[in-house]
């Protein structure tokens, strides 16, 4: 889960080769809405406890996007987060609970987005039960940021599959491309080396 979509796809590993068999995902279902989301809920708190709409302002709205995004941040570590933020000199803590929590509609619909990755999940994963891969070759690689959410590896524990922890979400993807990146070009320095002359 990046920050813009959310993308599943299922690739069957045979030594050094890779073949993807499906790929499915949603192109709005990414840690932007979640920022948008956590924007509304700190909106409403900052509008009832200062009676201020940092949306009024395009500084304070960007303010207060950046103090979202710390509070997911924190958030994919520790259970609550108590974020400080300042408008028109004013200022206070805005309290971020967990993803679970249920006081909250803008939490509601950040449940439902990802509610809806998993089940995005669930269909990569009947494919591949489907075309005889057993639940005990499965591994869920999880890249982007926004999978270190505990909620979203939490519900990814109901498929009993195992979930590869070790590859940092941040960098994964940027490595990988690295790597095949390195590789055509040592192929294509071999292929000029060894044509006819």
């Amino acid at each position: 889960m990046g920050a813009a979509s959310f993308d599943a796809t299922l690739v069957v590993v045979n030594n050094s080769n890779l073949d993807v068999v499906v790929a499915h995902g949603h192109f709005d279902l990414g840690g932007d809405v979640i920022d948008r989301h956590l924007m509304d809920y700190a909106r409403k708190i900052v509008r009832e406890s200062i009676e201020i709409d940092p949306f009024s302002d395009f500084h304070f709205k960007e303010q207060l996007r950046m103090t979202c995004q710390h509070a997911k941040h924190v958030l994919s570590i520790a259970d609550q987060a108590k974020i400080p933020f300042q408008c028109k000199g004013k200022s206070l803590e805005i309290p971020f609970p967990d993803f679970s929590s249920q006081d909250s509609p803008s939490y509601g619909k950040i449940r439902e987005a990802i509610d809806r990755s998993i089940a995005i999940t669930e269909k990569i994963l009947e494919t591949a039960f489907r075309i005889g891969i057993q639940q005990n070759q499965i591994r869920i690689l999880l890249l982007g940021g926004t999978s270190r959410i505990p909620m979203i590896r939490k519900k990814l524990e109901v498929f009993s599959v195992a979930i590869n922890c070790q590859l940092s979400p941040d960098t994964a993807v940027a490595e990988g491309a690295a790597r095949f990146g390195q590789g055509l070009a040592v192929e294509r320095v071999y292929c000029l080396n060894n044509r006819p002359h």
